[in-house]
């Protein structure tokens, strides 16, 4: 197997399914651009959290996509030989989870803001400050 990285957007909701075991898994189809006005199709499988997390997208969301990769063939009706590509999820990431993410980490920072803590001194203690968060209209590039 192939580790990789793939970027494109969900052309369908994705749809949980069960398998012969009984275990249950999510699918999705992502459109691959791949330059110019070629695109590939790749079949999205995922497990565990990543199912849940795959689930609270919908079609149009972009999403990028890491995990086991599976190259092949397929034949259309006309005879002519396309490929195809198929991931078992091992993350995501999306606008959708940076956005999330982004207001535990406001939310955080916030909640240790408004806890003054005082030096043995009486002064305020200072706080240390992370990088400035990345804004909202930064994921439109995405």
């Amino acid at each position: 197997m192939i580790d990789g990285l793939l970027g494109g957007v969900l052309v369908k909701d994705p749809e949980t399914r069960t398998a012969k075991n009984g275990s249950t898994y999510v699918l999705a189809t992502l459109r691959v651009p791949m330059g110019g006005d070629a695109v590939i199709f790749a079949r999205i499988m995922a497990f565990s959290h990543v199912k849940d997390e795959l689930l609270a997208l919908a079609k149009g969301d972009p999403v990028s996509v890491t995990g086991a990769l599976e190259i092949g063939t397929w034949k259309t009706d006309t005879g002519e030989v396309r490929p195809s590509l198929s991931v078992i999820a091992h993350a995501i990431v999306s606008p959708y989870h940076v956005k999330r993410r982004r207001a535990e980490v406001a939310s955080a920072q916030q909640g240790a803001a408004g806890r003054r803590t005082e030096r043995a001194n009486g002064a305020p203690a200072t706080t240390s400050r992370s990088a400035a968060p990345m804004p909202d209209d930064a994921l439109d590039d995405l």
